[in-house]
């Protein structure tokens, strides 16, 4: 199934960009099931479900299950769940849910369960300023930027850490703004250190 492909067939490169840049979308509201790849050129209001793949280029607000990679080219609000991998290439509000890898570039608040879950930011729930929601990585190996969450995993790696690690092995910086409460890690091995903010 793919949406969006049809009224741009035909048309010069230079045409759809133009048609781009007036705002031209095609947007799925409502639910797109097919057996292998399901696609749609702009935002998805509703949801996909395939045994394949489910791409949305821009906005998902509602759901994704397929059978091996779901993709959102902006951010999500809803439900990715996979065999194989999520992706959402801004942020991410809600769940994603895989056996191998779950990841999305900027911000991430809710669940990521899987075997790699990455995130760009998770909200400081602490400090001078907390920010938006929080989030909680369940997996082998967790990553993310700045992390004001949970991780817990074999192995969990965070830059600044004012959340919780709880894991095998722990990586984090702390410290690095004077209001800020630093997060426990515990672990076997926690690698850290300490920045002073004065």
């Amino acid at each position: 199934n793919i949406l969006g492909g049809n009224g741009q067939a035909g048309k010069t490169n230079r045409k759809k960009n133009k048609e781009r840049k007036k705002g031209y979308e095609t947007n799925l509201s409502g639910l797109q099931i097919s057996g292998l790849v399901n696609y749609v050129g702009s935002n998805t209001f509703g949801g996909q479900i395939t045994l394949g793949i489910n791409s949305t280029s821009k906005y998902l607000i509602g759901s994704q299950f397929s059978g091996i990679f779901n993709y959102v080219g902006f951010f999500t609000i809803g439900t990715q769940i996979s065999l194989i991998g999520n992706y959402t290439k801004k942020s991410m509000s809600g769940i994603q849910l895989s056996i191998l890898i779950n990841s999305t570039n900027s911000r991430f608040s809710g669940i990521q369960f899987g075997s790699f879950n990455h995130a760009g930011e998770i909200g400081n729930r602490k400090g001078p300023t907390p920010g938006y929601g929080s989030a909680l990585q369940i997996g082998l190996i967790n990553t993310s930027g700045n992390m004001g969450g949970w991780q817990i995993g074999l192995i969990n790696i965070s830059k600044k850490v004012t959340g919780t690690q709880i894991g095998l092995i722990n990586f984090f910086t702390s410290g690095t703004q004077v209001d800020y409460k630093d997060g426990p890690a515990y672990g076997l091995l926690n690698f850290g250190y300490y920045i002073n903010p004065r």
